[in-house]
């Protein structure tokens, strides 16, 4: 056996410190995971507490002795469900720390087995086959969720769903007020613990059966290894359906009896500065971060002046280890990551990469010398390490054989105490995950060097990891051919990854073979168009390359299987690379030889900046060429305006409405050769102009402008996309007088635009309370309104519409535009209300980025028309009572601001609830991430147009 992969078993108190001794003896004492609950709450009673990234909201904390009092309540409210038996599977599905920690003891202590349910996927199709799986895996499981939730089932029959506010109401209600019982204590070691699924959620997914010595086995390697101890502060922040979050932080924080604290996802995922502040702030010691998320940490401390990170006073003397796994780590991540955190006072080799498994508990082997081992060793991707204690692993050759020589690679196979047995009602997929004897088959091909540290060098098995999140190359492969596409070849179709050099993540990359010819350049184009369409939207990533190839170089099996591992070693060899050359290069030739080439010197003029701005070939741009197509962002359309200004020498700025109306390199220069002539106002920026599907119109924020919908638009692209701008931005336009004039013309304008319903029509913020109003003059016009959408807006708003005088319009313009940060919008509001309003704007543009100013072209005439703009808007709904209701609605939440609400709990059942009020169907309601200014940033976009789409899907749009 090769040093450092021996299975040590259960390391016995002696071996240890003396906290460690006592930690072991009281974890190997317990019989299963109840009496693990019980001996945290009898010795420690830690606090579990859920966190918000905003301070300033107050935390939930739960005791240990907290959570077993609830856990025991709701136990015998499970046990009182009709037709719950002892063999009855409880799937828990929530959205939050919270309710998955509360509901999952619940569930252990009433003597049942828990299944941890992941966040369903955006495809109805896939979501139903998955749960119609679940369903039958199971065995007619028992489904605990929440109220907000239970629309995501589909409403599909046969399924058993308990709300838990139903399941409490009784227990206040003095219902099930019987003795508690504790059917958790009489279950066995090699009992069946906790349910875990392994392969996300779609597809057939299998279910790891996580037994009570499994678990607390691989608890006590993890102790062992890592040398954490009661002292110390976990953070996790990923869901508890991923055994990282549920083993590596929650269960390992509660047999040691430590304090562990929860955030969102979002909280942290998005912003991985926020990351710092919570392990500064609550002295975090232990937590978890994978390679994509510690790059992002990176480049932003990168980014940042050395003396800007000090004076942020972040200490991490606290911080012991970031456990990091999910996806290969690069050595220079690590790095650099290392040595930003070591400057902030965290200590050497704080990072600590690993490989780990549902089906081991989470992680089982972990490298505690990273960066040095590495860099010794000259790795580009950093060694895993040992195996914890309770662990071996070796690796076999294609033949089955074991190879005992080091640093020869070969299929990773792994044994111990802490590996699963089973998976649950699938003794198929259990057979084949184990050899002969005995050993799991864990899909990964590896080496272990001389010192017994292990190195992954692969997969076997079909995944692909971007940014951390498991992606199915047959799910794409599925959809690219149900897409029909007339260019490709049926069935010839074939995904899979590749990580290019000096890549932070894994890359998509898609082999098919043409219908017409590797060289049709027309045929490819579409097919290429088409293809990096599908993975966007499926994958949320374009792909890596895109690789035509003759039928005859994709071979079949006689049963007419592709291999995708020979096909990804046969393109990373080089055997593609000139089929791919020779489409690109056809491709490129057909854009440049069918594009409509600028004539005017108006129009060289734009296509000129195109190239500049878009790092485009100038050929490659025609007159047809849009703005939206080069991807641009709000930050760069105005930079564009402003070059163009410039560059044409024109005595007047073009509106910005102009550009967005028709922003093709033709559209743009004929608006210009307009721009001296009257124009009439008109709300309606097409944002997207095709598309069968019904359009989508969306009404402008308090501020009035739309620019807030540009990211948006970069993903909606199967059906119209209209924008409602507010009147008042360009010289001439008079302010609205009052709200039903606004109401009134976008009525009329949409109907001038789309005649006939369905209609389809959301608000961002202010813009939800206009969009409730024309919905209604749309209904009483017999007109249907199938989605009608609240982005984080109650209907009840005249009380924060009377704190916003027009200082207090700058500031939140200044604050949503990005000129200020939000905590000094705050510091800096009473000083400026003892100002003039001219005083205050030019307090506010002197404090405002200057550079942000610049590429926003924004002069202090230009804020102060933009503020009065918001201030008039706002000023016309300060007696606003909404009457009447609309057929439905769909509210859109995100973190409140903190003038309206305490927290995101007050936020939606004291203030967003009231929307059942005016809707003549119970509310929808879709958590977003992100905050009220942020929700649609480019950071959270691509999440919130995936709830969108969804929730436009399940109105039948």
């Amino acid at each position: 056996m090769l040093p450092g992969c021996d299975p040590e078993g259960l390391l016995p108190p002696t071996s240890l410190n003396a906290d460690l001794a006592t930690m072991a003896t009281k974890l190997m004492v317990c019989q299963n995971l109840t009496e693990i609950l019980e001996s945290s709450a009898r010795y420690c009673n830690a606090p579990i507490e859920f966190h918000h990234a905003d301070f300033t909201i107050p935390s939930k904390v739960l005791t240990t002795r907290q959570l077993r009092y609830q856990a025991h309540e709701n136990a015998q409210l499970i046990r009182d469900i009709h037709n719950v038996t002892e063999d009855t599977i409880v799937l828990i599905h929530f959205d939050n720390h919270e309710q998955n920690i509360i509901w999952l003891w619940s569930t252990v202590i009433g003597g049942y087995l828990p299944a941890m349910s992941p966040a369903f996927v955006n495809d109805l199709a896939q979501r139903r086959k998955h749960i119609l799986h679940l369903n039958s895996l199971f065995k007619v499981p028992l489904i605990l969720t929440s109220d907000r939730l239970v629309h995501e089932f589909l409403n599909i029959d046969g399924l058993h769903i308990v709300t838990v506010e139903r399941l409490v109401n009784k227990l206040r209600s003095g219902v099930s007020r019987v003795p508690r019982t504790n059917f958790g204590h009489q279950k066995e070691p090699e009992d069946a613990a906790i349910l875990m699924l392994t392969s996300g959620s779609t597809g057939n997914a299998k279910a790891a059966v996580l037994r009570n010595n499994q678990i607390k086995a691989a608890l006590a390697g993890k102790v062992a290894h890592h040398g954490t101890e009661k002292g110390d502060v976990f953070l996790g922040w990923v869901a508890l359906d991923h055994v990282a979050s549920l083993c590596q932080i929650h269960l390992h924080a509660l047999a040691l009896g430590a304090r562990q604290i929860f955030v969102d996802k979002a909280d942290v995922a998005n912003d991985p500065l926020r990351f710092l502040n919570l392990i500064h702030n609550l002295r975090v010691s232990v937590t978890f971060g994978p390679n994509f998320f510690l790059t992002a940490l990176s480049n932003l401390l990168d980014k940042m002046q050395p003396s800007t990170a000090i004076t942020r006073d972040w200490d991490l003397s606290c911080l012991k280890v970031i456990f990091s796994g999910g996806e290969a780590n690069t050595v220079q991540t690590c790095i650099s990551a290392m040595a930003h955190l070591e400057t902030l006072g965290a200590r050497k080799n704080v990072v600590s990469p690993g490989f780990g498994m549902t089906e081991t508990c989470a992680g089982s082997m972990h490298n505690l010398s990273c960066p040095d081992y590495d860099i010794k060793m000259g790795l580009e991707f950093t060694s895993v390490g040992p195996c914890i204690p309770g662990l071996a692993a070796r690796v076999a050759g294609d033949n089955g054989l074991v190879i005992k020589s080091p640093n020869v690679p070969g299929a990773l196979q792994i044994k111990g105490e802490c590996v699963l047995k089973e998976y649950f009602n699938d003794p198929f997929a259990t057979s084949i995950s184990f050899t002969r004897d005995g050993w799991f088959i864990t899909g990964d091909t590896a080496l272990i060097d001389d010192a017994g540290y292990v190195r992954l060098c692969g997969r076997t098995k079909d995944l692909i990891i971007v940014n951390g999140v498991n992606y199915y190359p047959h799910e794409l492969e599925r959809a690219i051919e149900e897409a029909k596409l007339p260019g490709l070849t049926p069935t010839y179709t074939v995904v899979f990854s590749h990580r290019p050099d000096g890549a932070s993540t894994e890359r998509v990359v898609v082999v098919f073979s043409p219908a017409h010819g590797y060289t049709n350049a027309a045929s490819l184009t579409v097919s290429f168009d088409a293809i990096s369409k599908i993975t966007a939207r499926l994958f949320g990533v374009s792909p890596y390359q895109i690789v035509p190839v003759a039928a005859t170089l994709i071979p079949k099996s006689t049963l007419g299987k592709i291999s995708s591992p020979k096909i990804a070693a046969e393109y990373r060899a080089g055997g593609y690379d000139t089929y791919y050359a020779e489409a690109a290069e056809a491709i490129k030739l057909y854009r440049q030889t069918n594009l409509r080439r600028p004539e005017s010197e108006t129009q060289k003029s734009i296509a000129d900046l195109f190239a500049e701005m878009f790092h485009t070939p100038s050929s490659e741009i025609g007159i047809d060429t849009s703005l939206l197509d080069m991807g641009v962002s709000s930050i760069e359309l105005f930079a564009f305006k402003s070059n163009v200004h410039r560059i044409l020498c024109l005595d007047q700025e073009i509106p910005l409405i102009s550009v967005l109306m028709d922003p093709t390199i033709h559209g743009i220069a004929t608006a210009i050769q307009e721009m001296q002539q009257p124009k009439q106002y008109n709300p309606v920026v097409k944002l997207h102009a095709s598309g069968e599907k019904p359009p989508l119109w969306l009404v402008h924020p308090g501020v009035g402008e739309v620019l807030v919908f540009l990211n948006l638009a970069k993903y909606i692209n199967d059906r119209p996309l209209y924008a409602l701008r507010a009147r008042g931005f360009e010289e001439g336009e008079e302010f609205f007088k009052d709200l039903p004039e606004i109401f009134t013309t976008y009525f009329q304008h949409i109907k001038t635009t789309q005649p006939l319903g369905p209609y389809a029509i959301a608000g961002y913020s202010f813009g939800a309370m206009i969009a409730f109003e024309v919905a209604k003059l749309l209904e009483a016009d017999g007109d249907e309104v199938r989605f009608l959408g609240s982005f984080n807006l109650p209907p009840h708003i005249k009380d924060r519409m009377r704190q916003l005088d027009w200082v207090e319009a700058g500031i939140n313009l200044s604050y949503f535009l990005d000129l200020i940060s939000e905590d000094y919008a705050h510091e800096i509001s009473p000083k400026l209300h003892e100002l003039s309003n001219d005083d205050a704007l030019d307090h506010l543009m002197s404090h405002a980025s200057q550079g942000r100013l610049a590429e926003l072209s924004l002069t202090k005439s230009k804020m102060k028309t933009w503020i009065t703009l918001a201030h008039k808007m706002q000023e016309a709904a300060l007696e606003y009572e909404p009457s009447g209701s609309a057929a439905s609605i769909d509210v859109f939440h995100a973190i409140p601001l903190k003038q309206v609400a305490v927290n995101g709990t007050d936020w939606i059942e004291n203030k967003l609830s009231k929307w059942a009020d005016f809707s003549r169907e119970p509310p929808r309601m879709h958590h977003v991430d992100g905050a009220h200014y942020t929700m649609m940033s480019p950071e959270h976009v691509f999440t919130f147009q995936k709830t969108l789409q969804k929730a436009l899907r399940e109105r039948g749009l």
